[in-house]
């Protein structure tokens, strides 16, 4: 959408290409130099579609990474609430699919902590991008409210980097989300546990790792979230009040 909006500037703008740029021998000028101003043109849309596309497929693997961690958690809950059928039919399979789940627990905790640490700069440049992109593009919108054409293209840059934001914060919710159920889940088979101490204590130990939520997160920032996405939307309003008043 946002490909489509940049490119299309110059059929209802006066902006004669997608980036105001001068060319030597004005190149850039359709009425001097039409085939010049036609490959200028083709130029900056295959650099733009291709700039977005790289951004997008790296922001698409970090997302779908933590999106399908969710799901691995959600099949772990699953998996562990149908523990309890095994308890008292079959002790020794018991404790094979109790080792089995925890060594899964632990793979699942070890790739949210290596998905952090190779996504670490682009979740960084994420939050700040989405951050300004929110407030500057709000603000603008406001500016501009008397020329709807101007308006309106900020409007849906607006609604754009809410969706991205909205997309990051709700995969990272549901990875938290998941992660604490986890604890919920090994609580209950704890329940119908063999009395056996080495089978005990390793489920206290899922239960007490559980309770540590995992998070997608890039450090100093808080991590993904719905709570970190309100309180992005928060500060935004309040930068934006700051900025209305000044302009008053």
């Amino acid at each position: 959408m946002f490909d489509s909006l940049a490119l299309s500037q110059p059929l209802w703008t006066k902006q004669k290409l997608p980036f105001h740029a001068i060319y030597p021998f004005n190149w850039h000028d359709p009425e001097k130099h039409p085939l010049a101003y036609i490959i200028v043109y083709i130029w900056q849309c295959f650099v733009l579609t291709y700039n977005l596309t790289c951004v997008l497929y790296i922001d698409s693997l970090c997302v779908h990474i933590f999106l399908q961690l969710g799901c691995n958690l959600k099949i772990l809950c699953l998996e562990l609430q149908s523990l309890c059928q095994l308890s008292r039919k079959n002790e020794q399979v018991f404790r094979q699919e109790l080792y089995r789940l925890i060594e899964f627990h632990q793979r699942i905790i070890s790739l949210v902590d290596r998905t952090n640490r190779v996504f670490y700069a682009p979740m960084i440049m994420q939050m700040i991008a989405s951050f300004l992109m929110i407030s500057l593009s709000t603000f603008v919108s406001l500016v501009a409210r008397h020329e709807p054409s101007v308006a309106a293209r900020f409007v849906i840059f607006m609604v754009l980097s809410f969706l991205h934001l909205s997309y990051w914060c709700i995969a990272g919710d549901m990875v938290t989300e998941h992660s604490q159920k986890v604890a919920h889940a090994a609580y209950e088979v704890y329940e119908w546990l063999p009395y056996k101490p080495e089978v005990q204590r390793d489920v206290m130990f899922v239960i007490q790792r559980a309770q540590l939520p995992l998070s997608m997160v890039a450090s100093p920032f808080p991590p993904f979230n719905l709570f970190s996405y309100m309180s992005i939307l928060k500060q935004c309003y309040t930068i934006l009040t700051v900025l209305l008043e000044s302009l008053d």
